[in-house]
């Protein structure tokens, strides 16, 4: 056989692939599982991944095939928007870090911004409402300079165009009729405030 069929069969050359840890010794943790799931050839800590340490980021967007219709007036808006944010340093004028898109529910909002993205060639790093959320204070507003940092590593280190995405911002932040203001929802605004004045610190 040649090399690269025995690399493609190979599961830990696999792993190492899709993965950005070269640590073996991560996912569940010996006496937090039942004992028949954790294994013993690769040791009872390294047996089952729980994907907290494996996964990645940064999406790739190759499960999207098929000649999707892209909205030619929003595809031109994004690309704008990424593009005066690229050249912000080279143009003499103030350039908006945040683009917002609303829309009705169920009308694609999501889904069109990542065909434009695989479109562009863009390495989106995608957030969710769930994660604007937590019981420790401050930890949402953690996750989102790291995630904002980890889209400057793709550019520095990759070469390619990135960007942070936080899916259905409303449900997570907006204050509804008799909703309570979190810590955490004053933290998440006063981040993103934060890297809007300083989007290279």
């Amino acid at each position: 056989k040649d090399a690269d069929s025995i690399l493609e069969n190979d599961f830990l050359y696999e792993l190492g692939r899709q993965s950005t840890n070269t640590n073996t010794n991560v996912g569940a943790r010996a006496g937090m599982i039942d004992s028949k799931f954790v294994g013993s050839f690769l040791g009872a800590d390294g047996d089952i991944a729980s994907g907290e340490l494996r996964w990645n980021e940064t999406r790739t967007l190759e499960h999207l095939h098929g000649d999707y219709y892209i909205c030619p007036s929003f595809e031109e808006r994004i690309a704008l928007h990424l593009t005066k944010n690229y050249l912000a340093e080279q143009l003499a004028c103030k350039v908006p870090l945040i683009l917002a898109v609303w829309g009705g529910k169920g009308q694609g909002k999501s889904f069109q911004l990542e065909l434009i993205c695989k479109k562009l060639g863009v390495v989106p790093i995608i957030m969710s409402a769930g994660e604007l959320e937590n019981e420790w204070a401050g930890t949402p507003g953690k996750l989102i300079r790291e995630r904002y940092r980890k889209a400057a590593e793709v550019v520095k280190n990759q070469g390619k165009m990135s960007c942070l995405i936080i899916n259905d911002f409303d449900a997570g932040m907006i204050r509804f009729k008799n909703t309570q203001v979190t810590v955490n929802n004053q933290m998440v605004l006063g981040t993103l405030m934060n890297i809007c004045d300083h989007p290279n610190q």
